[in-house]
């Protein structure tokens, strides 16, 4: 899990402070050991949001966006973790959602392998689009989940920390980790190991979520 320190600042020299500083929180390069899970192959989108809305009213979103398949976005960290629940689930912890965006290749750089990021291949700056589109609407990966890179940032169940091996902040859940970059991400910030994270009570257009559950 991760990426080495040396080999990200051989791999981008000309980066400045603020790129150095995110490339440093994917290090170091870390062995995991994740239990089998399930992930959910598509980001939870506005028509499932909205169905457990109807159940769980406290948790409706005060602004929509986007047709009933696009990814559901303006939800807090809590109202992602308590749909995620409703549905016998819960969040992906970032060391899973990592395994799963490799898509079973241990090396690969972006969910779809090696090659770089393009217009064909995910929801992101260089697309033009703009904002987030149907989820699906790009091919999966080596594991067949669909948008693990690009359309909208996702939610992890983790604490942020400012390295993998930082100690656990003082104040916990004061930021949690997101995942996958969004529709407005450059091609750094769609590679599988780059972290970043987002306040748990801020809704913005651009963060969503899907959901995991254990294998047993």
């Amino acid at each position: 899990m991760g990426s080495d320190a040396a080999a990200m600042q051989a791999k981008f020299p000309s980066a400045g402070a603020g790129i150095r500083g995110m490339l440093k929180a994917e290090s170091p390069q870390i062995p995991v050991n994740v239990d089998s899970f399930y992930i959910d192959k598509y980001e939870v989108t506005n028509e499932q949001f909205l169905n457990f809305t109807k159940e769980h009213p406290e948790y409706a979103s005060r602004t929509w966006s986007g047709g009933a398949e696009d990814p559901v976005t303006h939800v807090t960290w809590y109202a992602a973790k308590a749909y995620c629940a409703w549905q016998y689930k819960r969040l992906p912890t970032e060391a899973e959602w990592e395994y799963a965006a490799r898509g079973g290749a241990s090396s690969a750089e972006y969910p779809w392998g090696a090659g770089p990021p393009d217009p064909q291949k995910a929801n992101f700056g260089a697309s033009k689009i703009g904002f987030p589109v149907r989820v699906g609407s790009f091919p999966p990966n080596g594991y067949g989940l669909y948008d693990m890179a690009g359309n909208v940032w996702e939610f992890t169940a983790d604490d942020w920390r400012e390295t993998h091996d930082a100690t656990p902040s003082t104040m916990p859940g004061a930021r949690k980790v997101i995942r996958g970059g969004s529709f407005a991400a450059d091609p750094l910030q769609l590679r599988v190991t780059f972290r970043d994270s987002h306040k748990p009570d801020d809704p913005v257009e651009h963060v969503g979520f899907r959901c995991a559950r254990d294998a047993r």
